[in-house]
């Protein structure tokens, strides 16, 4: 495992909203998404403000009194299994994932459910450019 899978986590989180600007068919695949979802890396949130399939804000938390409309927690060596190049069984998806008992879904399913691909595809675009990316 690597020496600080937080600050990797950190790291992969903050390369998504770059990725996705460079990411034309993302874009338009989420383009009816307006919500705010959290990412939660063992006790560290980060909120996605969504717009029309676009992040218009990404915030690492803490924030006091912060909505969201669903959120996906593991802890941070699951993100980086996830984030492998080549991710293991029960690492390849977030469904997988939850199944596995690693991530645990939480909130409002219905943005998460109806534009789920979306939201695997994006929350993959790391995938394969994080150093100790392994399950």
């Amino acid at each position: 495992m690597p020496e600080n899978p937080q600050a990797l986590c950190k790291q992969a989180l903050e390369s998504i909203p770059e990725r996705l600007e460079s990411d034309a068919h993302l874009q338009w695949q989420g383009r009816r998404l307006n919500c705010c979802f959290l990412v939660g890396v063992g006790e560290t949130p980060y909120y996605f403000d969504v717009a029309q399939g676009r992040i218009a804000a990404m915030t690492r938390g803490p924030v006091l009194m912060r909505s969201w409309d669903f959120a996906l927690k593991a802890p941070a060596e699951a993100w980086l299994g996830y984030w492998a190049a080549i991710p293991k069984p029960w690492y390849h998806d977030l469904l997988a994932l939850s199944k596995a008992g690693k991530l645990t879904i939480e909130g409002n399913l219905h943005p998460l459910m109806s534009n789920l691909q979306y939201i695997k595809d994006l929350l993959a675009l790391p995938r394969g450019t994080v150093l100790g990316g392994e399950a």
